[in-house]
């Protein structure tokens, strides 16, 4: 297993191309940047980013606003020294 990271524009909808078996493990700042850690199994046969992604549909919600219906909660993230605040959801492929 591989632990690998994107980096999420700031906005409130994206489509992130990782491979179809990884698994999202957080959401958090680095460095004033919005990035997410996934998990990729290189051992698989099966994984090879061109042929073998999918589109991740993750949506960033500030704090004070609704969490999208049916998603599965990331993680938090905190910047500009905790005054701007970002929630992650995975809404799937």
């Amino acid at each position: 297993m591989r632990i690998w990271k994107y980096e999420v524009a700031v906005g409130l909808e994206h489509f992130i191309k990782i491979p179809k078996r990884a698994k999202i493990l957080t959401f958090q700042n680095q460095s004033e940047r919005a990035t997410l850690w996934v998990e990729v199994d290189v051992s698989d046969p099966n994984i090879q980013m061109e042929m073998e992604a999918e589109f991740r549909n993750v949506q960033l919600v500030m704090t004070g606003q609704n969490s999208p219906n049916g998603a599965h909660y990331i993680g938090t993230a905190q910047f500009a020294n905790g005054s701007f605040v970002l929630h992650a959801y995975d809404l799937g492929a």
